[in-house]
């Protein structure tokens, strides 16, 4: 039986070195190109998604301020004036943005007899770097932060335990009556592949076994998304409400020759032609800082056995 397979763009001759050195060249389609490799790498930017302006290279805000005004609404009666209540602020707490960046070359023999693969493999990896970079640090603040903890009810061993334990978490999240709703798990990988061979055993995921394991993919559980990160520095599955827990500030410092691509976060690239090395020097930096708003919005699932 013959297989076929689809076409890879840049595969064979269709492009030229004169085509490379016309992308190299071009700001915006390396911008565009980064952010191919990029997207949807960053877990921090999923985990936290608000979105801030870091004005004069820092952000602040108030921790553990309350998530209700200070006073219950009234009864209003026609053509009444409406009380004025307050609303207490927290303690504030302010980060500073950080420049994370790095270059590298590329020759014009490189592309000369390899075309864009050297390109593209350039990318790639100063993109693999930043990726590592951002979460990394990102994530140690989310786990010097978030300091909540549920015990588990036994070993994650399987699909049930898992879920006792996880609805559980949730509703103590929920129990705190700060309008926090639990959307995301975050993993290890090797947690993550050990509760995906648990829910396929049980045939807990969204359309059964068979479509998990076509599409390598474990939908929403519980109506969860679940996560996982090379750059997990804690070892407790990580229980989050995304859209509560904070964001990511980044700073715009008004560089010349630097692009960026809308929607990357920070991510910008910068493309310098050395003509007296016949060399390329690409840059990706993010300047940036995570930040937590709402602690409160995660809590660490302890005694798994993962």
């Amino acid at each position: 039986m013959a297989y076929t397979y689809p076409f890879v763009i840049g595969a064979g001759k269709d492009i030229t070195a004169a085509d490379v050195h016309a992308f190299l060249k071009t700001p915006t389609q390396v911008a565009r190109r980064v952010a191919e490799l990029a997207a949807q790498r960053f877990v921090a930017d999923f985990l936290l998604k608000g979105r801030y302006s870091a004005e004069g290279g820092a952000v602040t805000w108030s921790v553990d301020d309350s998530l209700y005004s200070d006073d219950d609404p009234e009864t209003i009666a026609p053509g009444a004036e409406y009380p004025l209540t307050t609303a207490g602020e927290g303690a504030p707490e302010t980060a500073r943005t950080e420049k994370d960046g790095q270059d590298t070359e590329i020759t014009d023999e490189a592309i000369k007899r390899m075309l864009l693969d050297p390109v593209n493999r350039a990318l790639l990896k100063m993109v693999n770097r930043t990726v590592r970079r951002v979460d990394a640090k990102a994530l140690a603040i989310i786990g010097s932060e978030v300091t909540a903890t549920h015990a588990a009810a036994a070993a994650w061993t399987n699909g049930e335990a898992i879920v006792v334990d996880v609805l559980t978490a949730d509703a103590k999240m929920d129990a705190l009556d700060l309008g926090l709703a639990a959307d995301a798990v975050l993993l290890k990988p090797l947690q993550f592949a050990k509760v995906a061979g648990f829910f396929m055993k049980a045939d807990m995921l969204a359309g059964g076994i068979t479509g998990a394991v076509a599409s390598g993919v474990i939908p929403n559980v519980m109506g969860k998304t679940w996560v996982t990160s090379n750059n997990v520095p804690f070892n407790d599955p990580l229980l989050v409400d995304s859209e509560q827990l904070g964001g990511i500030a980044t700073e715009n410092l008004g560089s010349p020759g630097y692009t960026a691509v809308p929607g990357t976060v920070g991510l910008e690239t910068k493309v310098m032609r050395i003509d007296d090395r016949d060399a390329y020097r690409p840059r990706v930096r993010r300047v940036g800082v995570a930040a937590v708003i709402e602690p409160r919005a995660g809590i660490r699932i302890t005694g798994t056995g993962l």
